[in-house]
């Protein structure tokens, strides 16, 4: 080799000694930010499916809740159960008690009898008897039903669960005995 290009190696060596430095960081620098932003798109879809799930939970709790409320009714009208006072949840809005606002509703504190619902909570509402309507098949389960009237209820029940996690579910009951 010539000093000539030995002289013209060692400069372009030197020209580029820095460049390569420079785009590898510039590389490692995007892929880090990629990096960064799949770390938290991630976490963001973990909290949305854990919130999914804490009111699905919700759900099925209220809907739990829903089922042994209409079991007492049940028994209300089967008269092997005295009718509940307000402070347990049931109202007759039938005989004088007014129709609940839901939100503004001081929940009572009749917690279900089940220790796996312990924040869960229902209303019973007596709205009375009503006339079945003179186009309505008069059959339930294949036997007539005894005289025009029937007997209904409104169950609500609400249910907190998780993280906060809310949900409230109303049920009709009706019934062709009387509960009084």
């Amino acid at each position: 080799m010539n000093s000539y290009s030995k002289i013209t190696y060692q400069m372009s060596v030197r020209k580029q000694e820095g460049a390569a430095l420079i785009m590898s960081l510039v590389i490692l620098v995007v892929l880090t930010l990629l990096g960064v932003t799949s770390m938290n798109t991630s976490n963001l879809q973990t909290l949305m499916t854990s919130n999914s799930q804490y009111q699905t939970v919700a759900l099925a709790t209220a809907e739990q809740t829903i089922r042994e409320a209409e079991e007492i009714v049940k028994k209300i009208v089967a008269k092997t159960l005295a009718i509940p006072s307000k402070a347990d949840g049931y109202h007759n809005i039938a005989a004088a008690d007014p129709e609940i606002n839901l939100a503004g509703y001081a929940w009572p504190d009749s917690e279900t009898g089940d220790a796996t619902l312990a924040n869960s909570k229902y209303i019973i509402e007596y709205t009375g008897e009503k006339p079945v309507p003179l186009s309505t098949f008069k059959y339930i389960n294949g036997s007539p039903i005894a005289g025009d009237n029937v007997y209904v209820f409104r169950i609500t029940a609400r249910t907190v669960a998780s993280r906060g996690a809310v949900r409230l579910v109303q049920s009709v009951f009706v019934t062709i005995n009387s509960p009084v």
